[in-house]
């Protein structure tokens, strides 16, 4: 038989990725499961899956947020799939493309057949083959070839390579399924590329993708772009075959000349695909039970849609339906038609079907619908759709009662509803329409929720009531109002709250002060007082009163000697003058024990004297404070003229501190009372300077110092020399 390949061309237009998530891979399926699980689709059965190489060589991907091209599927590579862990610790083909050298050799041995593709030694070969049985004439699955090869290794002689061999009737012997549209040869790197540095020249590059080369950006940044530096558009790989017989498929790749730098497969989910069957969906209006089957018995409508396929499409069709189940057709649902026609063109058929309300309450009941499609090698090929309908349980709707402790506590109402469909429409009798809501009654009060079914429309009510205690006021009492004779004389206070919750809390305050927070408080009020204490129970209700204490005698007030300033040793009179309270004053001096009311003191520094005074009470005393300063200048001077000398001017600098006027004795003969003075010398020799200085209240002080006066004396300087000692005055 001469056999024909058909070659399938995808393109994927990337456009704007609106998600840079990194490609996903895992070895957890075997291979038997990848095959069956993931890579068959529609019209082929398969057996006798086995695989040859590494395990870590071998798994299934995701790459639908990268620049891929493919969704998902297995993938087969030269190193290891895995990007972190394995034996190797990751080093597989997930982005971003950070290396031009990426690649792992995983100690595997070549693969005969693709070794005489490469024409050198192959090495780290992956191999999975299995059996195969069409159902139609046509095989065909996608695919993505990409390698770290690319692009400097182009035409460089040992580039790695894969195949796709195809063997069984028709075939006489192996093909490779893996051939570029139009004729142009096997896919290898040499066959598609942009030249070794993406610059040309072209070959076949229109299938070809530039991923960089492991350094230039945005390649290099985003996990959006796989590992490869280069790699294929989305091919397809399609062999005519006979329907109905057994071929065996191999999916072979291996690292050649060396066992550096990885390449990869990735084969698409469910794409090794025989033929393309009718498809029948149902599109419930209500879906009531969010699972796409199941309907409410009297308020559902189902579209059914039937699809075919564009290569059907060239021919009428008609398509017999066969319908069963528990389901009375008539009573239950609207007519289901017979068959279905599709005209020359048309790819979709659709029809509808309602559902009644019989009300019976008979459980589920199945519909069946089976459209009898023979596959292209002319078996029977049911595709079936399976319809429940559903009794919709009456609607109740419970709201709970509840029993607070305390008013205006607040309470969480949510309503449990059984039966019924949702979404339901909320109204409480509060005028809110959420689920659940919160209350917080101050008296007892019934709540009532009302929904309504989302179906049939009944509605339904339920009613639940807050209980909230009643309690009796609050009463306090609390010590009488009271007088006492003299200001701070202690005295206890008390109160005792009754009704309410049962439980309280004390605070009683003086003015803004809190001064106590139990049931009784100790006070010593230094004149006329009133107390508050604020009560609060359980519950937080709160209750105040007052009392009030009054002191009848005033506060003894004290008069104290003002302030002085005296100079050191002088003497000083202090006094106090008392006042008020219940007289009968007694004193006491706390620098010397005295007892009179005024004392004499003599201090040579500073000093604050306290006084204590108390009256005929002697519940308390009040202090009265003065001070004493004791002030003083600090004569000081300097002789500003740095070599003083007879007949010439001598002057005196004042240093004083605290000094307000001076006298100055210059042993002259010469007195001064200027700040600062100058003098002159007739005679060489020591000379007492005097300066005595006085503050503003007359306090003095002096200061003597030895001034020594130069006589005079004549310094001769030449007005002309010799420099070098010849007798002549050259210049």
């Amino acid at each position: 038989m001469l056999k024909k390949v058909k070659i399938l061309v995808v393109t994927i237009f990337l456009g704007n990725a609106v998600a840079f998530s990194q490609l996903t891979t895992s070895t957890a399926m075997t291979p038997t499961q990848l095959v069956e699980d993931v890579l068959v689709g529609s019209g082929v059965a398969v057996s006798n899956v086995s695989y040859t190489g590494h395990a870590e060589a071998i798994g299934s991907f995701n790459g639908s947020s990268t620049n891929l091209g493919l969704g998902s599927g297995i993938v087969l590579t030269t190193g290891t799939v895995l990007n972190a862990g394995g034996l190797f610790g990751g080093n597989g083909p997930h982005g971003p493309n950070d290396s031009g050298s990426a690649g792992t050799d995983n100690g595997q041995p070549g693969y005969g057949p693709l070794t005489s593709v490469a024409g050198v030694n192959t090495f780290n070969a992956a191999i999975l083959q299995f059996d195969f049985v069409p159902q139609s004439d046509s095989v065909r699955f996608k695919y993505v070839f990409g390698s770290d090869e690319y692009p400097e290794f182009v035409d460089g002689g040992f580039n790695d390579a894969f195949a796709f061999y195809i063997s069984g009737p028709g075939f006489g012997g192996t093909y490779n399924m893996a051939q570029i549209p139009g004729g142009g040869g096997v896919v290898s790197i040499d066959n598609i590329n942009n030249g070794t540095s993406n610059t040309g020249p072209c070959q076949n590059c229109s299938y070809y993708i530039n991923n960089g080369t492991g350094s230039n950006a945005p390649f290099n940044s985003s996990s959006f772009y796989i590992q490869y530096d280069g790699f294929t558009v989305v091919l397809e790989a399609a062999a005519e075959v006979q329907c109905g017989e057994t071929y065996h498929l191999v999916i072979a790749i291996a690292d050649a000349g060396d066992g550096a730098y990885d390449s990869g497969i990735f084969l698409e989910a469910n794409s090794l695909a025989s033929y393309a069957p009718v498809e029948m969906t149902a599109d419930l209006a209500t879906d009531a039970y969010a699972d796409n089957y199941g309907m409410a018995e009297g308020c559902e409508t189902a579209t059914i849609t039937v699809t075919r396929s564009n290569a059907m499409s060239a021919t009428a069709q008609v398509i017999p339906v066969i319908v069963s189940g528990t389901a009375t057709e008539g009573t239950d649902y609207s007519n289901i038609p017979p068959s279905i026609s599709f005209a020359a063109g048309q790819t979709t058929a659709t029809f509808s079907i309602d559902i009644f309300s019989d009300m019976i309450a008979e459980g589920d009941e199945t519909v069946v619908i089976q459209l009898d499609q023979p596959d292209p090698c002319g078996n029977s090929n049911f595709i079936t759709l399976y319809l429940v309908i559903q009794n919709t349980a009456p609607l109740q709707v419970s709201v709970p009662s509840e029993t607070v402790h305390c008013p205006g506590e607040d309470v969480n109402l949510n309503a449990p509803i059984t039966g019924g469909l949702s979404p339901f429409p909320y109204s409480w009798n509060t005028g809110e329409t959420t689920e659940d809501i919160l209350v917080s009654p101050t008296a007892t009060t019934t709540y009532t929720l009302t929904v309504i079914d989302a179906c049939l429309e009944i509605p339904a009510s339920g009613s639940g009531t807050v209980t909230v205690p009643v309690y009796p006021p609050i009463n306090i009492a609390t010590s009488p109002d009271t007088s006492v004779l003299c200001p701070n004389t202690p005295l206890v206070l008390f109160a005792e709250a009754t009704g309410g919750e049962g439980t309280f809390s004390y605070t009683w305050t003086e003015g803004t002060t809190t001064i106590g927070t139990g049931f009784s408080v100790n006070v010593s009020p230094m004149v006329t007082t009133t107390y508050t204490v604020m009560i609060e129970d359980g519950c937080g209700s709160p209750t105040q009163t007052d009392v009030t204490v009054t002191v009848i005698a005033s506060v003894l007030e004290l008069v104290m000697s003002p302030d002085q300033l005296i100079c050191p040793g002088d003497t000083a009179n202090i006094f106090v003058v008392a006042s008020e309270g219940l007289g009968n004053y007694t004193y006491y001096w706390h620098h010397s024990g005295e007892t009179t009311s005024s004392v004499l003191v003599s201090p040579n520094y500073t000093h604050n004297y306290t006084v204590s005074v108390e009256d005929d009470c002697h519940t308390y005393h009040i202090d009265g404070f003065t001070t004493v300063e004791v002030v003083r200048p600090h004569a000081n001077f300097a002789v500003l003229t740095s070599e003083p000398m007879v007949d010439l001017p001598v002057s005196f600098q004042n240093l004083t501190t605290g000094g307000v006027s001076w006298w100055w004795d210059l042993d002259n003969g010469e007195t001064s009372t200027i700040n600062s003075p100058t003098t002159t010398y007739g005679h060489w020799g020591w000379y007492e300077v005097t300066l005595v200085a006085y503050n503003e209240i007359g306090c003095t002080d002096t200061v003597q110092k030895m001034v020594y006066i130069k006589p005079e004396f004549y310094f001769y300087a030449p007005n002309a020399f010799t420099p070098n000692a010849d007798r002549f005055n050259n210049t």
